[in-house]
């Protein structure tokens, strides 16, 4: 395997692929710090290991091509997905005492898209349904 940011196409930033490579590996680190630490059977867990493994493989990076700017606008989702799941599983490791619950009760679910609140990426994330 070569060097991601050597090996990019040229038209894409190294800097760009550097962020890309971070964000991945943040969300390798959260998915391992919640791994056995959070309530068994809780269907929120199955929302936050798909979003977790889409953020580690890269998925929607992968979806927006060699376009950077649309590289960018994925990075950017990937960042907000990132900070809700953190969100969620902080939420979850503390149970009942986390206030951030109430915090996104009264948000709308909303689906995952570039006018997605971070607050309402948590709700989604945290629904019971």
């Amino acid at each position: 395997m070569g060097d991601p940011v050597t090996d990019a196409p040229p038209h894409i930033p190294a800097e760009l692929v550097l962020l890309e490579q971070a964000l991945a590996e943040l969300a390798g680190r959260i998915s391992a710090l919640g791994r056995g630490r959070l309530p068994a059977g809780d269907p929120a867990q199955d929302r936050i290991a798909q979003t977790l493994h889409d953020l580690m493989t890269g998925q929607s990076l992968k979806n927006a091509g060699s376009d950077p700017a649309a590289r960018t606008m994925a990075l950017r989702q990937a960042m907000k997905d990132l900070a809700a799941v953190m969100a969620a599983v902080t939420a979850l490791a503390e149970g009942e005492a986390s206030p951030i619950p109430a915090l996104v009760r009264h948000i709308p679910h909303e689906a995952a898209g570039p006018g997605t609140s971070i607050a309402g990426r948590i709700r989604t994330l945290l629904s019971p349904d």
